[in-house]
């Protein structure tokens, strides 16, 4: 880690393009004005770490939910599931997917 002492309306430049600048200096804080491309995000550490740890959970959910797909695909297709399964298939869950609703059956819209 580099550690530089800067005073109030200086600054450091890193790289080309990004100027940190201390703008106010109170008794226990520093503000910091940060110039930096738009392709440079720019962010608190604690702002950092919860768009990680988003980021981390929408690619193990997304993992989650492409691996349930193709399971289904299979089904569909008339694999027999992985496991302890001894019976067949049934049709129904051969059969292709749609959204038609059977004559009489109440469709109940979420959030309604």
């Amino acid at each position: 880690m580099l550690v530089i002492t800067r005073r109030q309306n200086e600054s450091v430049v890193i790289g080309e393009g990004i100027e940190v600048s201390i703008v106010r200096v109170d008794k226990d804080s520093v503000r910091l004005g940060i110039t930096a491309p738009p392709s440079i995000p720019v962010h608190r550490r604690e702002v950092y770490e919860q768009i990680c740890k988003e980021n981390l959970f929408a690619a193990v959910t997304c993992g989650m939910a492409q691996r349930l797909a193709g399971r289904l695909r299979r089904l569909q297709a008339g694999a027999r599931p992985p496991g302890r399964f001894d019976a067949p298939v049934p049709a129904s869950i051969q059969a292709p997917c749609d959204d038609t609703v059977a004559p009489g059956e109440r469709v109940v819209e979420p959030g309604k």
